[in-house]
């Protein structure tokens, strides 16, 4: 199976990237000093703020829609999202689908706070009994099952009020494997070329407390999920974006961020987050 084909619990590759990530390292200090080079993704805050929006505003008016619908899982992406949105001055909603199996309670009690403070509408679906009835004797079939009723859930109420969906799906997603056409949600991606780490940036201009909200999938346990993926995220997107974005070899990337990285894993890491990238892309067949 190739390595950009693999299942994992949270997209096609992402157990392959966790993997390649833990034979980066060629001594036993698991990390780079990669913060002084931050600056390198560095963005225009107030600049890439009105990009969005006006992306926004002009994608949603081309297809025919006056109402956004955010699903909001207490995140900084989703929350970033759901700033961006009320900015369009669009009649924004938010939507949270909420289990008590998965979910952490916190999560739902910050995507409140969120809707609270922007004051915008706020809808929270508790779906636990509907997941407690999903068969859990195969793993994998429970979670795609989940994750597609709850798309299904966010849809439906797109559809019904008339709202286009609005992802929080973003780059440092896209290369990990995460935001793959197998657990997609969304119709616009306002923040589908920003790495977290420069999401980060604009949710703090927008007055968000990131400091105080590592990033949680909700259905890994208790664990944030850097400490599942084995590397702050501020590393995976410098180490990305040298090696994807800039496409540099790994001997280049592993000199300009001066940690002696295995040449061997950063090849693959490049591999694994191009196929990614491939997975996203529908083969249509043109025939005229």
């Amino acid at each position: 199976m190739p390595e950009g084909r693999k299942n994992g619990e949270g997209g096609l590759s992402y157990e392959t990237m966790r993997e390649v990530i833990c034979d980066l390292y060629t001594s036993p200090v698991k990390s780079a000093d990669t913060a002084k080079l931050l600056p390198s993704l560095e963005i225009d805050r107030r600049e890439v703020m009105n990009k969005v929006t006006e992306f926004l505003e002009k994608e949603t008016r081309k297809r025919g829609f006056r109402k956004l619908l955010v699903p909001l899982s207490g995140g900084v992406d989703s929350a970033t999202v759901a700033v961006i949105s009320d900015g369009t001055g669009f009649d924004t909603k938010l939507v949270t689908v909420t289990d008590k199996e998965f979910m952490r309670p916190e999560d739902v009690r910050d995507a409140k706070i969120v809707a609270d403070y922007f004051d915008l509408k706020h809808e929270v679906i508790d779906a636990s009994d509907t997941f407690r009835t999903i068969d859990e004797s195969d793993p994998l079939i429970r979670q795609h099952t989940m994750m597609g009723f709850r798309k299904a859930l966010i849809y439906s109420i797109g559809e019904k009020e008339d709202r286009i969906v609005v992802s929080g799906g973003n780059k440092t997603e896209l290369y990990l494997g995460l935001f793959c056409c197998n657990n997609i949600l969304g119709e616009l991606f306002p923040l589908g070329d920003l790495f977290k780490t420069q999401i980060y940036q604009l949710a703090r201009y927008a007055g968000l407390p990131v400091d105080a909200k590592p990033s949680h999938s909700g259905v890994r346990g208790d664990a944030d999920d850097e400490t599942l993926l084995g590397m702050k995220f501020y590393e995976f997107d410098l180490l990305a974006h040298y090696l994807v974005d800039r496409n540099y070899s790994p001997e280049r990337t592993a000199e300009q961020i001066g940690h002696a990285y295995n040449l061997d894993a950063l090849r693959r890491m490049k591999k694994v987050a191009r196929q990614n990238v491939l997975a996203m892309k529908f083969p249509f067949l043109k025939v005229a």
